[in-house]
């Protein structure tokens, strides 16, 4: 029995044209007779937008084209506390991750489960020092209906937005790096490219381009040492043939981009939100560095090179956030190597970071 209910409020009524913003707001109940306490991580009640819902335009899925996040271990002020009976309501910016500029009838509903919910009023502080709970709850959704019309232009998603920006870096530039385009012409160097920095202090910068370099190797050992052992059965579960190939092609894939693209890493921390390392877009070749970045570690566990791996399997792999930390890697390996094999953190622990 679910104990959580999600239902969406238009902003206005009627129908919206194909360049103006799309914001539902998202409001959900606590049915049960007990307190919850829910992670606000990739649910609307974010800070930072995330893939959380369930897009449709005329019955066919709508591709999430927002951040993608690495984020560490959660801490109390990240949940929200749902009294018994009670709701909480945000406006999620629908337009701002699933690209709504096309006519047609969309639908959208909340993704289920949600990820972390603590039931309980003194059970949140305990439950933290659990990270192999199985916390998960069901939630019923239901599904508000929306259409879009042609207009005057078309609203673009953030990741457009980003892609946009990049396009018109590359066009001011007039022309790709003469170390990039060098690349491209003679055979791969087996090395990273140099990356650019946007913002940020001397220092930073420099530490931005050491981290760029030690994702790189931690990359590039995990492709050469890949095998159906401990290790990998560890981070991806059971090994089937069709898995063990997709884990292969993603580290090869970053690799790859690395040593022929030159990624640009943004200091400038905009768009950071709460316990964020970084994020990036899809088919972008910028990666945020953000205020958790800074606190970690140069190597290891959650590590600045670790993160380097995590966002690059974003852009270069197209991997998703599914679960985040070892303990919820290891059991999502256990439990659902299919998903495994797509979510980014696992890449990042299987490669030492």
């Amino acid at each position: 029995m679910s104990l959580l209910t999600a239902r969406f409020a238009e902003e206005k009524k009627g129908t919206y044209k194909s360049q103006r913003p799309v914001h539902l707001k998202v409001i959900l109940t606590n049915t049960s007779n007990q307190n919850l306490s829910v992670l606000t991580w990739n649910t609307p009640l974010d800070d930072v937008v995330t893939d959380c819902l369930e897009v449709t335009r005329n019955g066919k899925r709508v591709q999430y084209d927002g951040p993608l996040v690495k984020r560490g271990t959660p801490r109390a002020k990240d949940y929200v506390t749902i009294k018994a009976g009670q709701s909480v309501e945000t406006k999620f910016p629908v337009s701002a991750a699933y690209d709504t500029s096309k006519p047609g009838t969309y639908e959208v509903r909340l993704k289920s489960p949600i990820p972390d919910v603590v039931p309980g009023v003194r059970a949140l502080a305990k439950a933290l020092n659990v990270p192999n709970r199985a916390r998960a709850m069901q939630a019923i959704s239901h599904t508000t209906t929306f259409k879009v019309t042609r207009g005057d232009g078309k609203v673009q998603t953030l990741g457009a937005v980003a892609r946009s920006k990049e396009n018109a870096a590359k066009v001011k530039m007039k022309k790709i790096t003469a170390q990039a385009a060098s690349a491209k012409k003679k055979p791969r160097l087996k090395k990273a490219l140099g990356s650019l920095t946007i913002g940020g202090t001397a220092a930073r910068k420099k530490v931005a381009t050491q981290a760029h370099a030690n994702g790189y190797d931690l990359a590039v050992k995990a492709l050469a040492t890949l095998k159906n052992d401990g290790r990998y059965v560890e981070w991806f579960g059971a090994r089937s043939q069709r898995r063990f190939a997709r884990v292969r092609t993603n580290y090869s894939a970053v690799q790859r981009r690395m040593e022929t693209i030159q990624f640009t890493y943004n200091l400038t921390g905009e768009r950071c939100g709460s316990g964020v390392f970084a994020y990036t877009y899809p088919r972008t070749s910028t990666i945020w560095f953000c205020s958790a970045f800074w606190a970690a570690p140069a190597k290891g566990t959650d590590s600045k090179a670790g993160t380097v791996v995590h966002e690059h399997t974003h852009s270069d792999a197209s991997t998703d956030d599914i679960g985040y930390g070892q303990a919820n890697c290891r059991n999502l390996a256990a439990t659902a190597p299919n998903d495994a094999v797509r979510n980014a953190d696992s890449h990042e622990y299987y490669a030492g970071g």
